[in-house]
């Protein structure tokens, strides 16, 4: 079994995800949502893509789409060079807070008309 959620988020993870082909253009994120928990708003996350780091994490405006009971989603922006065809390794681990948090939804979204 290859389970790779929940994850606990102080620990950190590198998660495999699938995107597809490489895009040329547009704007990419790696986006993680975290469960109902104390102190989640004041928690704290560092990320990198296939070994890149990446920049600050912004709270995702809407969560419509986001699965796994999110209370919080957070999103990186990646940059096109960090990005490859098929299998991309977002790794996330919690930096900041008191409270350990839990990463129970992962996604890179491409967004091709950007």
């Amino acid at each position: 079994m290859n389970v790779q959620l929940p994850a606990a988020a102080r620990v950190g993870k590198a998660f495999r995800v699938h995107i597809g082909p490489n895009p040329d253009s547009g704007k990419v994120w790696a986006i993680a949502g975290l469960a109902k928990r104390d102190g989640l708003t004041d928690a704290r996350f560092q990320a990198k893509l296939n070994g890149q780091t990446l920049k600050p994490a912004e709270d995702l405006a809407s969560m419509e789409t986001i699965g796994g009971e999110t209370a919080r989603a957070i999103r990186f922006p990646c940059p096109l060079g960090a990005v490859k065809a098929g299998y991309n390794e977002f790794d996330l681990r919690q930096i900041g807070g008191s409270v350990d948090q839990q990463i129970v939804w992962v996604e890179i979204r491409v967004d091709p008309s950007n």
